[in-house]
Order: C-alpha cells, then sequence, then structure tokens
C-alpha cells in the first residue's frame, strides 16, 4: 500500500469556523485502491509549520496533498511553504499568468500584484490548470532516503478541489502512483430509519460481531442527516462478490420502502428528481414552516424548470389565505397546523400551477410555540394532492428547529418519491 499525507492549511480549519470535506472526498473517491491514508494534518497559516510538515514528511509518504492556501492574500502561503521546504525557487510562469489574467478579463476585474502570487510555482513542478476558479494547482516531487515524494497542492474551494480530482489530477494520480485497485465497495443510502433500527438488523453481518457471518467484509453505517449511509467493503479476494452478497442479504432485512439508493451520491432529493423526470410528472409546493428548503432542494439540480412549476411560501396565516384560498374561518377553527390546512395548500397549489402533484408542509419548527398537550413543538402535517384526490400525513419530529425543517423538507420529497414507485405511504417510527 502507498502511504497518503493529507495536509489541510487554514485557519478557519484550525479555528473550527468551518469544517473540512475535501479529504473525505477524495479518501472515498480512492477507497478500493491500494493508497492508504494514513494521517490527515490540520495546520493554521503558520509558515514555519508548514514548512516544518512537508519537510519532515517527504521520504515517509508516497504522496502528499495540501487543501488550502493558494489565493491572492497575504495568507495564502502555501506554495511558497512547499517551495522552501523542498529548496526550491519560485517563478512566475507566463502561461499560468495568461490564464490568470483572462479570467479576471472576463470578469472585469482588474489583476493587482497579489494576485499574480497565484501564477508563481516552485521551479521544477508540474502545473495544472485551474478550469473552474483562478488559482492554478501543481505538483512537486522531492526524494528524501531514496524514497521519492509526491507534492500536490490544491485550492480548498470544495468546488475546485473536487474538479481536479474528478478530472486532470486524478487521472494523473491514478497514472503516475501507478494505482491499482484492492477492494470493493458497495453503498446504500437509507431514510426513515434510526441508526438503532439499522444496527439491530444489520449487526450479525458485520464482522466486529461475535456471530458474524463472514470476517472478510466490513459494514460500516453512519448518519448523513436527515439519511444514512450504508457502506459495505472488502480488501480480500473476491472482494467484489463477498460485498455484493453481503448487500443482497442487507435488502432482504430492510424495509424496501427506505431504500433510497445504491449511489453514493443518490439521495432523496436527487432520486425523487431523477423519478419526476422519468415519469414526465410535475411538481409545486406550498411551504409554511420549511420557508422554502424543499424547494431549494428540488431546484439544487439543472433541468428541474421541466418537473418544478413552483411554489408559494405561505408563512403566514394571512398568505395561505390570500395566496392558497385557505378560508379564515377554517383557519381559526382548527388551526394553521392542522390537517385541513395542510390538504386546503396542497389542493390549492396543484390547482394554481397546474402540477401533477401538489405537496404542502405546516407544522411547528420550534423551538417556541409549541403546545405540549395539542399542538408541540415538531408537530407538522404534510399535504399531497393529485388527480386522484387529496390527503395528509401527520408527523412528530424530535429535533431542534433546524433539523425539523430540513427532516420536513425530506419526507415532503420522499412521499413523491414512493407514489411514483408504488411504495407504502405509510411512515413508521423505526
Amino acid at each position: 500500500m502507498k502511504k497518503l499525507l493529507f495536509i489541510l492549511i487554514g485557519n478557519e480549519l484550525t479555528s473550527g469556523k468551518i469544517a473540512d470535506k475535501n479529504a473525505a472526498y477524495f479518501i472515498r473517491k480512492h477507497e478500493n485502491y491500494d493508497l492508504s491514508p494514513d494521517e490527515i494534518r490540520i495546520i493554521p497559516d503558520d509558515r514555519e509549520k508548514i514548512i516544518s510538515v512537508i519537510s519532515e514528511s517527504i521520504g515517509k509518504f508516497a504522496l502528499i496533498i495540501t487543501s488550502g492556501g493558494l489565493g491572492p492574500t497575504s495568507d495564502d502561503i502555501t506554495t511558497e511553504c512547499i517551495a522552501e521546504a523542498c529548496n526550491k525557487k519560485l517563478y512566475l510562469d507566463p502561461a499560468s499568468e495568461k490564464r490568470l489574467r483572462d479570467k479576471y478579463a472576463s470578469r472585469s476585474r482588474p489583476v493587482h500584484e497579489n494576485s499574480l502570487k497565484q501564477s508563481k510555482f516552485p521551479e521544477g513542478c508540474i502545473i495544472f490548470p485551474n478550469e473552474v476558479g483562478t488559482a492554478d494547482s501543481f505538483c512537486l516531487t522531492s526524494e528524501k532516503n531514496n524514497q521519492k515524494t509526491h507534492i500536490i497542492s490544491l485550492p480548498g474551494v470544495p468546488k475546485e478541489f473536487r474538479h481536479y480530482i474528478d478530472n486532470s489530477v486524478g487521472t494523473w494520480i491514478l497514472k503516475e502512483l501507478e494505482l491499482s485497485i484492492t477492494g470493493h465497495s458497495e453503498h446504500l443510502r437509507l431514510f426513515g430509519l434510526s441508526e438503532a433500527f439499522v444496527g439491530n438488523l444489520i449487526g450479525p453481518l458485520s464482522k466486529n460481531s461475535d456471530n458474524s457471518e463472514n470476517k472478510e467484509i466490513t459494514i460500516a453505517y453512519r448518519p448523513q442527516f436527515p439519511e444514512i449511509l450504508l457502506s459495505v467493503s472488502s480488501n480480500k479476494e473476491n472482494s467484489e462478490r463477498l460485498c455484493k452478497e453481503t448487500i443482497t442479504k442487507i435488502y432482504s432485512l430492510l424495509p424496501n420502502e427506505n431504500i433510497i439508493s445504491s449511489n453514493y451520491e443518490e439521495g432523496v432529493p436527487l432520486t425523487t428528481f431523477q423519478l419526476l423526470n422519468e415519469h414526465k410528472k410535475t411538481i409545486s409546493y406550498a411551504e409554511s414552516c420549511t420557508g422554502g428548503k424543499v424547494s431549494s432542494e428540488i431546484t439544487k439540480f439543472a433541468g428541474s424548470s421541466e418537473v418544478f412549476l413552483g411554489a408559494v411560501v405561505s408563512y403566514s396565516n394571512q398568505s395561505k389565505t390570500k395566496f392558497l384560498d385557505v378560508p379564515t374561518e377554517l383557519i381559526k377553527r382548527v388551526g394553521a397546523v392542522s390537517p385541513e390546512v395542510a390538504e386546503e395548500m396542497a389542493r390549492a397549489v396543484r390547482i394554481k400551477m397546474a402540477s401533477s402533484f401538489g405537496v404542502s408542509i405546516t407544522g411547528i419548527a420550534g423551538p417556541a410555540n409549541g403546545s405540549a398537550s395539542e399542538k408541540p413543538v415538531g408537530l407538522i402535517y404534510i399535504g399531497f394532492s393529485s388527480e386522484a384526490g387529496t390527503t395528509s400525513f401527520k408527523f412528530n419530529l424530535p429535533w431542534e428547529r433546524r433539523e425539523n425543517q430540513i427532516y420536513a423538507s425530506y419526507l415532503a420529497l420522499d412521499i413523491i418519491r414512493r407514489t411514483l414507485l408504488g411504495l407504502p405511504l405509510s411512515f413508521e417510527n423505526r
């Protein structure tokens, strides 16, 4: 196995202001290759620390990937630190400078002197043009004790980092390090199940269980709220067969309606979007307590205008009456958080938008305005309307405001997913 060191650079990382996503993305993309992520180091924008970590790591790792510190500001010092650690001088690359100037010109932005630091590189490096952002990346190879170490410096911006890994840099790593596939992984995305429920069902299949049926596979399940990602992996001989056999067993144990997809990236929003496209159906939303979150989830995807016709964010009672024709006397009689109002909202938005389905959400997200006995915090009603009729579903969510809003949004999407797949519209607490 070839050893990998990740160096995540930035004061915003060490201060906890943002969480890194880049290392996890790279490791997942290469989880079945003979590349071992031995260490992940998080260090601030500190010259001495960056130089020290890189210097002491040369010869110990086949690959070092740094993330962050390639921008134009004074604290973006990664490139010069790598150069110093490897005893290399910096030079201004003409081709990179031209790309930089062209990008700035296309955005009607002036090129300041400090902007040009993004086109300065250590002598002898390979430069990877940035097709998404402004700062090009590079790879510098150094050697110690007859051991080569490739140092690749990438942007900290996740969009730019991922583009590099999915394209030029990822291809270069596979070829240069001569990586080979040594294992296999299978994934399932689940929604509507608790970790405890999943663990109870699949526990005996895990190699960590005393009663494990197979000691050659690893089963992991972790929350990626509001979903659960379940992974089966093996680096043994016949790993693909072992993983597929295990996934088949897991399929037979889990409720079918709670299995969203076998694609790592394909959760409830994307699956619902794809099904609407496939069935040539359209959707509109009437949102109250979620404040537009459901609409935001479906419009993340290019081409969403083909399936999403519009939404009404009717947060106040007055807006429910004005824009969705919910009778004032009905709200006074049963309250805005009720199955009757949810159904009126769903029916009205479907008719007004002329969509195949109308979905509404009304509830008490929290933390205040709940009634412990009749209408507690977390009480959500989702209305669902189609040409076949209109109904509603009641949910009692246990989280804080933000989590309740997110989970309710996924429920509103999941109702559409289940409808298009012909799955039960029963939502048990598991």
